[in-house]
């Protein structure tokens, strides 16, 4: 018979050869099965690659969506203005012409991430535009409140930390300049302002940085997804106080997006644009200058004793949560893409400009 016409060693190898040929089928499958005394160099250069490469896709759509949002703008510019010299000085102050660019700008950044196919060597990975706008969980009226009141804390804290860069500046015998000038400028008198800052801007933001952009890194590690995004979040704002307040509100808005639906995020974003900035910055300046100052130095105290109590009370649920979405190894390699860096370089320049 042929079993009896094997020899041992040849017995041997026979039963070794399949294991060997799994095992190597479940590395290739599972490389994150894998101890990282097990795996080789290359293995793990080629996840940083990976991770690199991710990373630095993201950052591609938002300039994917600033190329075409100036399109836009300008293309609707010419339709407004007509064409002459005067459009190019009009075309970023008219809330009507920032609201249609960006709305039509975000509806092809879906389109295209829909169709974009990511290739590196053999990872195929098709990103998604499936904007979760089902809900994770439901939003309760504890939930809700608890929101509200960090937003608010949150905001009022940004702005200290804003205000506190622009005296320290000004100290320095400079000059500087925010966006948030621009802003009131297109917002003042302006229905298509308010609706473009209050309404349709933070809409079109959340799809981009929480339904796209940080769903796509999801995959990473909830946390890593949240802090990437809001990172490039706040870069995008090109201003370093706003951008302080955008970092530590993408914070919240991609947690209350992860945890429920960018639905919701985008209803705290418009709420913190609409109500907390525009709104109660119109009420504050019908003030004094003293009774600002009181009314500021106030809520600050207020925003910092709410953050406070809320990070002891609620210290247990955090550990919790950072322990059940842990951050993938080395996922952090991914801010190495030179695309990334790139992107934050290149939105802090007119951010740094201003303060000089």
């Amino acid at each position: 018979m042929e079993d009896q016409d094997t020899t041992p060693a040849e017995a041997d190898t026979a039963m070794k050869e399949p294991d060997s040929a799994v095992t190597k089928q479940e590395v290739d499958a599972h490389p994150e099965s894998i101890s990282p005394e097990a795996q080789q160099p290359e293995e793990t250069l080629s996840v940083a690659q990976k991770m690199r490469q991710d990373v630095g896709h993201q950052a591609g759509i938002l300039w994917f969506f600033e190329v075409f949002t100036s399109l836009f703008q300008l293309v609707i510019g010419l339709c407004f203005f007509g064409f002459s010299l005067s459009t190019l000085d009009k075309l970023g102050k008219s809330g009507w012409v920032m609201l249609f660019s960006e709305i039509l700008a975000v509806i092809v950044v879906m389109l295209w991430t829909k169709r974009l196919m990511m290739v590196t060597g053999a990872y195929h990975r098709k990103l998604s535009c499936a904007v979760r706008f089902r809900s994770r969980k439901p939003m309760t009226i504890f939930g809700f409140l608890l929101c509200f009141v960090l937003f608010f804390a949150i905001s009022e804290v940004g702005e200290v930390i804003g205000d506190g860069i622009l005296s320290g500046v000004k100290a320095m015998g400079l000059q500087p300049s925010t966006t948030l000038t621009a802003i009131d400028s297109i917002t003042n008198g302006s229905l298509g302002g308010l609706l473009f800052v209050g309404v349709t801007g933070p809409i079109v933001e959340e799809i981009l940085f929480r339904g796209i952009v940080m769903d796509n890194l999801e995959h990473y590690g909830r946390w890593f997804a949240i802090v990437t995004s809001a990172t490039l979040f706040g870069f995008f704002h090109g201003d370093i106080p706003q951008g302080f307040s955008a970092f530590l509100g993408g914070l919240l808005l991609g947690y209350v997006a992860s945890e429920y639906s960018v639905v919701w995020s985008a209803v705290f974003h418009i709420v913190n644009n609409l109500v907390f900035s525009t709104g109660l910055g119109k009420l504050t300046d019908m003030l004094s200058g003293s009774q600002q100052n009181i009314l500021d130095i106030i809520m600050a105290v207020f925003s910092v004793v709410v953050l406070v109590v809320l990070a002891i009370s609620q210290r247990q649920h955090i550990v919790e949560w950072r322990e059940a979405h842990r951050t993938a190894p080395h996922a952090y390699l991914g801010w190495e893409s030179p695309l990334f860096v790139a992107t934050l370089v290149l939105f802090a320049i007119p951010a740094v400009v201003n303060l000089i």
